[in-house]
């Protein structure tokens, strides 16, 4: 289901969206400094992401259905730019197997544009600085 208001219910309690309130891989800051002025759930997953050594995370976010791999940034912020990481190749098959195994999403036809077989990759989609 596409849905037309796309920031309804983003915010938290003190209207932060706390999918833009983590870290970028980018940031230049030390790492003391990455917990400032975070928002206290923020804090708890980078701190539970410190202390469990994962191999392997998804989420669910809705809009677009699409399965979309890392990454979801790129250096330079420019628009359609494919974010590469060093398992994309495991990324794009486990987003191609997600999406086969989904009654509509493997045919890519999302709610905004077409994905082809259903998977794309998150900075290429678009840019979250």
């Amino acid at each position: 289901m596409c849905e037309s208001d796309t920031n309804s219910g983003r915010g938290n309690e003190n209207g932060v969206d706390l999918n833009r309130d983590f870290p970028s891989q980018f940031d230049n800051v030390l790492t003391t400094d990455l917990f400032s002025n975070r928002q206290p759930e923020t804090i708890a997953i980078m701190k539970w992401i410190l202390k469990e050594n994962f191999v392997l995370s998804g989420n669910l976010h809705g809009g677009d259905i699409v399965a979309s791999y890392p990454y979801d940034e790129t250096a330079h912020h420019i628009a359609s730019t494919y974010g590469t990481t060093p398992d994309d190749s495991l990324f794009r098959h486990l987003a191609r197997v997600y999406s086969n195994k989904h009654l509509k999403m493997h045919f890519g036809n999302s709610c905004t544009e077409h994905f082809p077989e259903g998977i794309t990759n998150g900075a290429k989609m678009y840019d979250v600085a």
